[in-house]
């Protein structure tokens, strides 16, 4: 079975760096982002969000990931909003 990844945060520095490196030990890479972009060559781009856990389950029902990797985070008004949002 491949190693299958799925990447929050796919487009920033750690997410591209690790993707990327990823990539290069034949490892199927997966971006996730609301909006996604596939700007990063042999990443496969992936509409969810994760603050919706049907609709992100519905977007990950076929690729069955061996490794989730959070690269990024939700910010918020207040620190106590950013908590919630990112603790969930």
């Amino acid at each position: 079975m491949p190693s299958r990844a799925v990447i929050a945060g796919v487009t920033g520095l750690i997410g591209s760096s690790l993707s990327e490196r990823l990539i290069a030990k034949g490892w199927e890479v997966y971006g996730i982002a609301r909006k996604p972009q596939s700007g990063i060559s042999g990443v496969r781009p992936v509409a969810a969000d994760f603050l919706d856990p049907e609709g992100l389950r519905s977007a990950l029902a076929d690729i069955n990931p061996t490794h989730v990797f959070f690269t990024t985070w939700v910010r918020r008004n207040t620190e106590e909003e950013n908590i919630a949002a990112n603790g969930a």
